[in-house]
């Protein structure tokens, strides 16, 4: 999406908030005024699906653990908590502040599970991914397929 500099407002409902790791109460009191934020229009019915199915929801908080240029991309290197391990794929699809990438490689580790993406040069440009370093948190949505995936093996092991 490219950038068109003109104002715009956005609503954000509170429970997108309360799972936003901008979500802590000294944020909730104050909007993000000129805050960068990667936003994508919505497919419309008959428009071509050419990437990964992302809903815009955050299911958990990331943070980089290492930033690592290789050719023109950069390899990115994120640690979740263990209750999204499961969801994150090898090749699968994952969105970090509303960016959908794909998963070069996953591992469980003792701190949580850490899995690499790389950013493009297009990507780095485009989107708030350009800047990321060690350190930095990030909002993470797993695969949809995964969600529905993970709702369904619960309801039958009820």
């Amino acid at each position: 999406m490219q950038a068109d500099h003109q104002a715009r407002r956005h609503v954000v409902r509170a429970q997108q908030i309360g799972r936003d790791l901008r979500g802590d109460a000294d944020v909730r009191r104050q909007p993000l005024v000129h805050a960068r934020l990667n936003l994508e229009r919505s497919l419309r019915m008959g428009d071509e699906l050419g990437g990964h199915i992302v809903a815009g929801h955050v299911d958990g908080v990331g943070e980089v653990i290492g930033v690592c240029p290789e050719g023109d991309s950069t390899q990115i290197g994120i640690r979740v908590g263990r209750e999204l391990a499961a969801a994150i794929a090898q090749k699968g699809s994952i969105s970090l502040d509303g960016v959908s990438l794909t998963v070069n490689d996953v591992r469980d580790a003792e701190d949580g599970t850490h899995f690499s993406v790389n950013i493009i040069p297009h990507t780095a440009q485009q989107t708030t991914l350009g800047d990321l370093a060690q350190g930095r948190q990030l909002n993470v949505e797993i695969d949809v397929i995964a969600r529905y995936l993970d709702r369904m093996i619960a309801a039958r092991a009820q």
